[in-house]
């Protein structure tokens, strides 16, 4: 008996260590890692894939917030900035209209005839006209019956020059003040002497005197205007005193240094 015994003791520590060997195996069976088919590892890797690019997208949304957030709290920091800056602009404003009020003083008049000789045809401003290098101004006009004689003194900007009469000027119109234009007859200069001169020789920086006639001028026209191409002269007025066949205007100086020829 205690032999029968001891045999099936043993019988049993057996098939308990057989099962126990097999439960290890069966174990160790399941934890080994089973091969993934390219399929699954292509799922594997796309989602992994999805993943990140969750990831970035919301690393993105995130910096994006945080930059509209910083422009946000910028722009309610410029609102709220006390008016420190109204002095300046004020300064700004006062500096800039300085030039428009140096522009009326008698050195910035000059600046438009100097532009004009390069022009040749540009209005050069309210009371001149320019010839090739000759600067005309009007002394105005008076009534000789039906005729408007007009008077203008002219400068020499140019080299020394013949000028003709009949030439100087070409083309000018008087407009009176009921719109009609009137072609100008009997051009002449003056001389010295207030005689009239069909040529006249000039210098550099010479002055002198030249005189134009308008016919079939209304005698009730009070003012007028010069057109010679571009260029207009307005506003001209007639004086009231009477004029001889000279069309000498009151007011106008000697030419200077003229010589006849």
């Amino acid at each position: 008996m205690p032999h029968s015994k001891f045999w099936r003791t043993g019988r049993q520590n057996f098939v308990s260590l057989i099962l126990m060997a097999l439960a290890c195996l069966v174990t160790a069976t399941a934890q080994t890692a089973t091969p993934l088919t390219p399929a699954q590892e292509k799922a594997e890797a796309a989602k992994e894939a999805r993943q990140a690019a969750a990831q970035q997208a919301a690393q993105k949304r995130a910096t994006a917030a945080q930059n509209r957030a910083a422009a946000a709290q910028a722009k309610t920091a410029a609102k709220t900035t006390p008016p420190a800056t109204t002095p300046a602009t004020n300064t700004a404003t006062t500096t800039a209209a300085k030039p428009a009020t140096a522009a009326t003083s008698p050195n910035a008049a000059t600046a438009p005839t100097t532009a004009s000789k390069s022009t040749g045809s540009s209005t050069v401003g309210s009371g001149t006209l320019d010839w090739q290098t000759r600067v005309y101004r009007s002394t105005g006009c008076v009534h000789n019956g039906n005729m408007a004689v007009c008077t203008f003194t002219f400068t020499n900007q140019g080299n020394e020059a013949t000028l003709a009469a009949v030439s100087e000027m070409a083309g000018i119109q008087f407009v009176d003040d009921a719109h009609v234009p009137h072609h100008a007859v009997s051009p002449h200069f003056l001389d010295k002497y207030g005689t009239q001169q069909p040529r006249l020789l000039v210098r550099p920086g010479d002055s002198g005197t030249y005189v134009l006639s308008f016919p079939d001028v209304n005698s009730q026209v009070t003012t007028g205007d010069f057109h010679l191409r571009q260029q207009i002269i307005g506003g001209v007025t007639f004086s009231s005193a009477a004029s001889g066949t000279t069309g000498a205007a009151a007011g106008t100086n000697a030419p200077a240094k003229t010589t006849n020829k």
